[in-house]
Formats: C-alpha cells, sequence, structure tokens
C-alpha cells in the first residue's frame, strides 16, 4: 500500500488493494485507524529506488514481504503458522460475526466476500457455546413469563 495513494485522511478512508479478481475498495474507517496509518513513517522497501512511486505504508514491495517475521511472531507466541491472509479473514469474520453480532451480510460485504457462504464456514467459528446457548434459554423464559404474566419456573 502506497501512504499517499491509499490513505485519504480527509475522508477517512483506505484502500484496500484489488486482488483475487476484484478491484481496489475505499473502506471509511474509525479515525483512529486512520490517524495511526497517517502516522507511521515513509518507507521505501529494501533494493528498490528511493522514488516517490516505490513508497509503501509498511515498507514491504510486495504481498509476500512479511512472512518471514510472521512466522518468527507466530513461533515466539508457541501459536500456529497460519498464513497472514487466512489469520487476517479469520479474525475479521470471528470477531465481527460472532464477539461483535455484526450481521453476515455488513460483514461479508465490507470485508470482500463475495459468497457469505465461504465467510461463514471458512472463517467463523463457535465460541462459547454451552454458555451462549444457556444464557439464551434463560433470557427467553423470562421474557416469556413478562409477555403471559405465568410463572415457568420453580423457585428453589
Amino acid at each position: 500500500m502506497h501512504p499517499r495513494k491509499h490513505i485519504n485522511k480527509a475522508k477517512g478512508m483506505v484502500c484496500i488493494p484489488g486482488a483475487k479478481g476484484h478491484g481496489d475498495r475505499w473502506l471509511r474507517v474509525p479515525n483512529e485507524v486512520i490517524e495511526e496509518l497517517a502516522a507511521l513513517p515513509e518507507v521505501y522497501p529494501r533494493k528498490r529506488p528511493r522514488k516517490p512511486d516505490n513508497l509503501r505504508l509498511f515498507g514491504y514491495a510486495g504481498r509476500s514481504g512479511p512472512i518471514k517475521l510472521w512466522n518468527k511472531a507466530c513461533e515466539a507466541a508457541g501459536i500456529e503458522q497460519i498464513s497472514f491472509h487466512p489469520a487476517g479473514r479469520h479474525g475479521f469474520g470471528q470477531e465481527m460475526n460472532v464477539r461483535e453480532k455484526v450481521d453476515e451480510k455488513a460483514a461479508g460485504a465490507f470485508g470482500g466476500w463475495s459468497d457469505l457462504n465461504l465467510m461463514r464456514n471458512t472463517y467463523t467459528h463457535a465460541e462459547d457455546t454451552e454458555t451462549k446457548i444457556n444464557e439464551a434459554l434463560r433470557r427467553g423464559l423470562m421474557k416469556a413469563e413478562i409477555k403471559t404474566k405465568l410463572k415457568l419456573r420453580k423457585e428453589p
């Protein structure tokens, strides 16, 4: 990503460069994200001429540039070495759909999924299943008692 071409600070937008048959996508993001990205130093990739067109937001000449550091970080953290693209997709899908309860269509559109089934089946996973289901059952029971004005559970 080019720091001057892929960030529009005035509009609060960042450009995700096109991939896998998709064109570039401009997304509005929180001002805190824009400020952090805009504050990064301008970096030229190693072994590249120091020309304005060669500037990079994170300093890497291509998409595979951070692989070595990524793998080293995974090893140091003692976690499974999953490549950064699926890790980002899993993280986004899981956080938006499961933890933040953003509806699938909104998360899918923002995340660039053309197939919501792929997002649902590949990039999200159940968490705290028993706790969530039991809490939902309790809430449902309380709502039913309020609505029907009946006592559906016995007091201990």
